[in-house]
């Protein structure tokens, strides 16, 4: 009875000395292999920071270059310049890798998928605006997501005269008599029409001569939300750093508008029109998802699928009326295929017009930069050690910011002329490696419509080339200014003046 007595009075000590042996266990496994990953391994270069405990200066200078919108992409070359292709800084104490290495590109979105994930950063920006969708999340809960959206996509044809009616309606609104017009406003209400009706199964008919006010208001709340977005994943402490009350209510403007749709998607009472049926909406719906869910990934989506064609169609207009060889070449492939049927084959085969297309997006890709998280501890395969050859041990919880703008200028990459838009350099049998060349991503979070994407830029370029012959720049700065927001755009449009 002693003997039990005692037994029963240390059974608490035993279960923590149990427990402490396991803890160290963990503890050691843990420290082994990070040890394991840590051979051979150096760190990058490090640049300069006067404040070398949190970093105060690398954040004060992202806030005043976000709030003054300075070009972060040439303040990222400059960088990359004079510190190597790889290098890192401590902003808020921690450490951040900066890269445009391709072999890093490769790890992160290819043989390393696993180890890199996008949710801490996305999360919070998002968040407001779209919740938790398939744009913000990593592991289970991406490929939940994945797996009942692509199928959805699948079915979500898009038919091509539903298109063309919204390009005959941006036709219509470019002046005749060749005076000037900012065409980049016109591609984004063309984005929106067509986008909103592949995600909702309704199209917000902005490109009308009387164009419903709750789709300017819309399309006008989500521009500022997206503003706002991008601030926050730059700087996680916006918040505390700027009340914008503007934010908050343009959020809940862009929600309101996904609702009043979901309402007629979802009330059973309604008949469901044939371009409900193969929306993403009426897919999300069907499966009886959560209704917020379906606002949220409808709003996280609309990005992506909007920008495909807006930003890269208003750059290439940008450049075309700069470069008027680029031009005669187009207008020449395009006469000479008279009035056909704008079949996706037809347009595959239209050579000089994807090398105009995939130039542009070599050069102005819609994403400039791309972060990524470890989400356990991993290794980068070079740009570590003062020859920048070693690898880089990258703890859990570090961030890796890759820089798609500045490789796209990389002059041992593309050539001595990479800073300059030509679409000849993809002409013959020119295939650069899949890793330097990213207009729609890479790996298992490619872009799931980047066909559909590249389709629609076609058609749009064709239809415009086939009524107006003629092409000038009427913007008094020449050289391209970027305007970040969580995409890069032409801070200054394409401003040009179209000749029948």
């Amino acid at each position: 009875m002693a003997l039990y007595t005692k037994f029963d009075m240390s059974y608490p000590s035993l279960l923590l000395l149990c427990t402490v042996f396991l803890l160290a266990i963990r503890t050691l496994r843990s420290h082994l292999s990070t040890n394991r990953l840590r051979k051979g391994c150096q760190p990058p270069r490090s640049i300069p920071q006067k404040d070398p405990f949190f970093g105060l200066d690398i954040i004060y200078g992202r806030f005043t270059e976000t709030y003054e919108n300075q070009s972060r992409d040439t303040i990222a070359r400059g960088l990359f310049s004079k510190y190597g292709h790889t290098f890192q800084s401590f902003p808020y104490g921690v450490s951040e890798i900066v890269t445009e290495a391709p072999e890093h590109v490769k790890a992160i979105y290819g043989t390393d998928f696993e180890s890199f994930g996008v949710g801490p950063m996305r999360s919070f920006g998002l968040k407001p605006l779209a919740g938790d969708g398939l744009m913000s999340t990593d592991g289970a809960v991406w490929k939940a997501h994945r797996s009942v959206l692509t199928p959805i996509f699948a079915r979500a044809t898009y038919h091509q005269h539903m298109f063309e009616q919204h390009v005959a309606r941006l036709l219509a609104l470019i002046p005749e008599d060749g005076s000037t017009v900012d065409l980049q406003p016109l591609f984004d209400r063309l984005a929106l029409d067509s986008s909103s009706e592949i995600l909702f199964g309704e199209s917000t008919l902005t490109l009308l001569p009387e164009t419903p006010a709750d789709a300017m208001r819309f399309l006008d709340a989500y521009n500022y939300s997206l503003q706002g977005v991008g601030m926050r994943m730059v700087l996680p402490f916006w918040d505390f750093l700027s009340r914008d009350p503007k934010f908050w209510s343009s959020c809940k403007d862009a929600q309101d508008f996904v609702d009043k749709i979901l309402d007629k998607v979802m009330d059973k009472a309604v008949s469901t029109s044939e371009e409900q049926k193969y929306s993403v909406a009426y897919g999300l719906a069907n499966l009886g998802q959560d209704r917020v869910k379906i606002r949220d990934e409808l709003l996280g989506l609309f990005l992506p699928v909007h920008d495909a064609i807006a930003t890269p169609l208003t750059n290439m207009f940008f450049n075309l009326a700069r470069n008027s060889q680029a031009w005669t070449k187009l207008q020449e492939e395009v006469s000479a295929i008279g009035p056909a049927e704008l079949t996706p084959k037809l347009v595959k085969s239209l050579s000089y017009l994807n090398c105009v297309i995939n130039e542009t997006m070599r050069l102005y890709p819609g994403v400039s930069a791309n972060e990524r998280i470890a989400l356990r501890d991993t290794v980068l395969p070079t740009g570590g050690g003062p020859n920048a050859t070693s690898p880089i041990f990258v703890k859990k919880g570090v961030k890796v910011v890759i820089w798609f703008a500045s490789m796209a200028r990389r002059k041992d990459l593309w050539g001595e002329d990479a800073e300059i838009w030509r679409p000849e350099r993809w002409e013959g049998d020119f295939k650069p490696d899949r890793w330097i060349n990213l207009s729609f991503g890479a790996g298992p979070r490619m872009c799931p419509a980047s066909d559909l994407g590249v389709t629609q830029i076609a058609i749009t370029t064709i239809r415009i080339l086939q009524k107006f012959k003629g092409i000038q720049n009427r913007d008094p700065v020449m050289e391209f200014v970027d305007r970040w927001r969580v995409t890069t755009v032409s801070k200054n449009g394409a401003q040009v003046g179209l000749i029948l």
